[in-house]
């Protein structure tokens, strides 16, 4: 599969309109949009709800939107990728 995310062609890359809403920003969830960003993914499309962001300070220096909850979200925010990187009991 060949796809592109805001111009960067890369076969492990899928291509979404929107943004990204990941909600979880732990070991897994970092790991995911480090790489992510490094293959091109532009940062000011992501936005981060983690409650715990002090534990995780690289989504700010990124320039993620950085949440500690849901309800700093806009009610008709409508990402086009919403991605949950959380431990099941979470949920």
């Amino acid at each position: 599969m060949t796809a592109g995310c805001r111009g960067v062609e890369d076969e492990h890359m899928i291509h979404f309109d929107g943004d990204l809403l990941l909600v979880g920003g732990g070991r897994m969830g970092g790991a995911l949009l480090e790489g992510w960003l490094a293959q091109g993914l532009a940062a000011d499309r992501v936005s981060v709800v983690e409650p715990n962001l002090d534990a995780h300070p690289t989504f700010l220096t990124k320039g993620c939107r950085c949440l500690t909850g849901a309800e700093g979200l806009a009610e008709d925010y409508a990402p086009g990728l919403v991605l949950f990187a959380v431990k099941p009991q979470v949920i």
